[in-house]
């Protein structure tokens, strides 16, 4: 991992940051919530997390899988940390993993999950490589992103028009919605995507302005500072007419196969 991404997630602390913003959330069931009814339930079988940030998927998913072998991995022993204070030891083995270099035999896991993370791998196919590597033949793979479209409405009013500083750009450029179906495909015979969308009605801008100056990139918080005024300016705009600012939302699950179903 590059010292960047490392830096950003040493802690939860970015991460909950950019989370705040989805209280103002008009659908009461979270992305969380939604990913889990999408995750088919089993027993007695090996899952492995890539990259398990807080753990917070485990409130909702642990409940489906009984008798199972649950491993929860992340390359930040600050997210390992977070993870166990939010679900405890019992039931979850924790592992200091970098996906790059999955540290288990071939054909070891029936579920792999990888929650809105290949976005930041360093080399997208050694990862993937390496998933195929360890899933066995019948296994599932799943895997979230978001599409190009998160948030757009947030992009107008920073008026950020690089898309190499634009975090949804850059983000569905490495492994997004709209491109993560063909990358998967030379890894899997099965890919399929399914879209989960919302919609944000923000009264407050604060949550906004920390959303932008939690992301990695020194560049979008400049672009934040220097646009105050104007940034401020428009959301106000926008609450006098509305009562609130609109921001849709748009991600994405993957679900994966080696193998086709007989």
């Amino acid at each position: 991992m590059t010292q960047q991404i490392e830096e950003q997630y040493a802690s939860s602390k970015n991460l909950e940051t950019r989370m705040g913003i989805y209280q103002y959330s008009i659908d009461p069931k979270t992305f969380s919530e939604w990913l889990t009814e999408q995750i088919v339930p089993d027993n007695n079988v090996k899952i492995l997390e890539l990259g398990c940030g807080t753990g917070g998927l485990w409130k909702d998913l642990k409940d489906s899988f009984r008798n199972c072998e649950i491993t929860l991995s992340d390359f930040s022993e600050g997210m390992l940390k977070k993870s166990k204070e939010t679900l405890g030891k019992n039931g979850f083995r924790y592992e200091l993993i970098d996906f790059h270099n999955v540290p288990y035999p071939d054909k070891t896991f029936d579920i792999i999950i990888s929650n809105h993370n290949l976005y930041h791998a360093e080399d997208l196919n050694k990862v993937l490589s390496e998933i195929s590597r360890v899933i066995k033949d019948d296994g599932v793979f799943y895997s979230t992103t978001s599409s190009a479209e998160n948030m757009a409405s947030l992009r107008e009013l920073i008026d950020i028009t690089d898309d190499s500083i634009w975090p949804n750009s850059v983000v569905a450029s490495a492994f997004g919605a709209e491109t993560g179906i063909t990358i998967l495909s030379r890894y899997f015979q099965y890919a399929e995507r399914r879209f989960n969308q919302n919609e944000l009605r923000i009264t407050d801008l604060a949550p906004i302005i920390n959303y932008f100056l939690s992301v990695r990139d020194e560049r979008v918080h400049q672009a934040v500072k220097q646009s105050l005024n104007k940034i401020q300016d428009k959301f106000e705009t926008e609450i006098r007419q509305y009562g609130y600012y609109k921001v849709e939302t748009k991600g994405c699950l993957f679900i994966c196969r080696k193998q086709l179903k007989q």
